[in-house]
């Protein structure tokens, strides 16, 4: 059974993972970002590399933190692919913030609902 989820943000050409375990996060982290960490003491963590996201989520964090989180994917993707986040334009950085909260959101119900089936 996987241990993550990822999804595909097309219209950016991006992708993210989306785990609850600190084991599978810290793997992904490493072999998709180039990111090494085993220090999981936080409410919640992106890891950014290689122009891939992994997000990692206690199974019981909050809708804040996720919100929180889902904001560093939408900023590193922003910060990647040269959209200017403006303030007199905002709809293409609150459409990606919506899209990205809903996919993170449905990836992290779908692994609590796995880890509690097995």
């Amino acid at each position: 059974m996987a241990k993550h989820i990822k999804f595909r943000v097309p219209i950016y050409r991006a992708d993210v993972w989306v785990v609850i375990d600190e084991e599978e996060a810290s793997r992904l982290a490493s072999v998709k970002c180039g990111v090494f960490n085993d220090d999981f003491n936080m409410c919640g963590a992106v890891f950014f590399g290689n122009d891939n996201n992994v997000v990692w989520l206690p199974s019981d964090c909050t809708m804040r933190t996720m919100a929180h989180e889902a904001m560093h994917v939408v900023l590193n993707i922003c910060h990647r692919r040269g959209v200017i986040v403006d303030t007199n334009n905002q709809e293409p950085v609150t459409y990606l913030t919506g899209h990205i909260v809903s996919e993170i959101l449905r990836a992290h119900n779908k692994l609590k609902e796995r880890r509690h089936d097995a």
